[in-house]
């Protein structure tokens, strides 16, 4: 009997009971009963019915009732994910004693996006968003090249519900990424209503998905993220309908709106991008090397950007008596990059100032009102070997300042 056949696209769950004692033998045996568990009650005899539903978690609930329509209370058996996975024959964590339970899959069909098609819209290329439906088993044909005349191109991956999330990461390789599932409403984000899932390449840039629309996801290291979604194709600059979820809604999950969930929703992803740096790179008044290696700037000043859009500038710009170029960096490369900027000179990342770094790791920085002079009044930061190794961010370091030299 082909249970995928008879249940079609429909959730079920097996229970298989075996004769009591015997570690669940095949000889042995006793009886096999098969749930629709769509969550409603479901008549069996005059005094008989049943409710059984099948949870995002990987649980299940089967509800048995002493009448037909589900109103008195008979017997309730509950499995969770780790039983049903290893199925024990035991009465422990693992398992339920003399019995196995087994869970139907659900089938997923994603329509990928790329922005290119160079490479065939497949693997190693990276994917920018997957939006992924239910499907009926053997209904989903992979795609072996892009689909599409003109970008955005699209791709077809065939995935179930106990596979799903490591294909998306591994469609994303080392980008990170956020995965968005939607549930019927009121129905507790019970697996057999899934409605729809949504995955977003979470780097913080502009992407187009089709014609007419465009997004921007954001996940950062505690796991919260935002999605922002245009209706403008390409320049995400519209104002944007806005999709955010903390930390905790992202571990909670709850399905319920509130400081642990969001509403008929459960939230995903991996990896975070760094923060996002635009540098105001400040030369001496002697132009030189148009603003550019090997030239040598005198200071770094750096601004965080909520999302990568910092434009380098090309040559010098001209402020005043100085001139400036801009340079894009992030957290995870920037005293790389300050390192190279200053071609392992003595520096330090912190009118007009002096700033000396000693062998031993002390660092003085004397500050002036003059704008060009280093005269008139001063203040002075002066930081230990200790402060700059230890960087405690606190009175034993400097309260919210960090401080980083080359030596």
């Amino acid at each position: 009997m082909d249970m995928a056949a008879m249940f079609g696209s429909n959730l079920y769950i097996i229970v298989e009971r075996y004769t009591a004692g015997q570690n669940c033998s095949s000889q042995n045996l006793a009886s096999i009963k098969t749930f629709l568990a769509d969550s409603r009650c479901h008549r069996t005899g005059t005094a008989a019915s049943y409710k059984a539903t099948r949870k995002g978690d990987g649980s299940a609930t089967i509800d048995i009732f002493t009448d037909s329509s589900c109103s008195t209370d008979g017997m309730t058996l509950t499995v969770t994910a780790a039983q049903a996975r290893v199925n024990s024959c035991a009465n422990d964590a693992n398992g339920i004693l003399d019995t196995k339970v087994y869970f139907s899959e659900v089938y997923l069909l994603s329509t990928v996006t790329y922005e290119s098609g160079v490479g065939g819209c497949k693997a190693p290329v990276v994917p920018t968003q997957l939006f992924t439906t239910v499907a009926t088993e053997g209904s989903c044909e992979a795609s072996s090249a892009c689909i599409g005349t003109a970008p955005p191109y699209n791709g077809t991956l065939c995935s179930s519900t106990s596979n799903y999330q490591n294909d998306v990461a591994a469609a994303f390789g080392p980008s990170p990424y956020v995965i968005v599932e939607k549930y019927t409403a009121g129905k507790s984000c019970d697996m057999g209503e899934l409605s729809s899932i949504q995955s977003y390449i979470a780097d913080t840039k502009c992407h187009r998905t089709s014609s007419t629309t465009s997004f921007r996801a954001i996940r950062k290291t505690d796991g919260s993220s935002t999605i922002m979604t245009y209706a403008n194709s390409g320049s995400c600059r519209l104002v944007p309908k806005t999709f955010a979820v903390t930390t905790d809604q992202a571990i909670g999950n709850s399905c319920s709106q509130g400081s642990t969930g969001v509403v008929d929703t459960k939230l995903y992803g991996g990896g975070a991008m760094p923060l996002f740096l635009t540098v105001t790179a400040v030369y001496d008044n002697t132009k030189t090397s148009n603003c550019m290696a090997p030239a040598i700037p005198m200071q770094w000043v750096a601004t965080t950007l909520s999302v990568d859009d910092c434009v380098p500038t090309v040559g010098c710009q001209y402020s005043g008596p100085l001139y400036t170029s801009t340079v894009c960096s992030n957290t995870k490369t920037y005293q790389q990059d300050v390192a190279a900027a200053f071609g392992w000179n003595h520096s330090s990342s912190t009118k007009s100032f002096i700033a000396t770094s000693g062998m031993d790791g002390l660092v003085r920085i004397d500050f002036y009102t003059s704008s060009s002079s280093c005269g008139f009044e001063k203040s002075t930061l002066t930081v230990t070997a200790a402060q700059a190794k230890g960087n405690m961010c606190i009175s034993t370091g400097f309260i919210d300042i960090k401080v980083f030299t080359p030596y």
